[in-house]
């Protein structure tokens, strides 16, 4: 049986930006997601996910947030290589993802509140079913 060894989160970017004079002072923030699913080595695999709020010509908000969050898997127990290569991306793009988006969501209110605006808070979404998602070399 395939076992998870050990896992690391890691905040890969995070970067708030105010925009001056955009009037108004309600806003309808439509998050940019995107997910990316790689191998490191044959026993080590991440998960990427990473969301833009802001900057939309059509649509301007005072700010932008870029945000980026990683989980890395290790796992062990290798049995049938292909077989095993097929439960990882399984497991990657389903438990995977669902474990990492809230902390996704933390960073981004957390840079919201420190930059001393209203929260933002992403809303609560199945992170698997995104359109943009890329699996790279598995």
């Amino acid at each position: 049986m395939l076992n998870v060894n050990d896992y690391r989160f890691v905040v890969r970017n995070l970067s708030y930006e105010e925009i001056e004079h955009v009037e108004g002072n309600k806003f309808l923030l439509e998050p940019i997601y995107k997910s990316e699913i790689g191998k490191i080595d044959e026993t080590h695999y991440y998960i990427e996910v990473e969301v833009k709020i802001g900057n939309a010509k059509d649509k301007p908000v005072p700010f932008i947030i870029d945000a980026k969050v990683r989980v890395e898997y290790r796992f062990s127990n290798f049995t049938d290589i292909k077989k095993d290569k097929t439960t990882i991306v399984e497991f990657l793009q389903s438990k995977g993802l669902l474990t990492l988006f809230p902390y996704l969501r933390s960073v981004v209110t957390g840079i919201s509140t420190t930059a001393m605006i209203s929260p933002v808070y992403l809303p609560l979404i199945d992170i698997r079913n995104i359109s943009n998602k890329t699996i790279i070399c598995i």
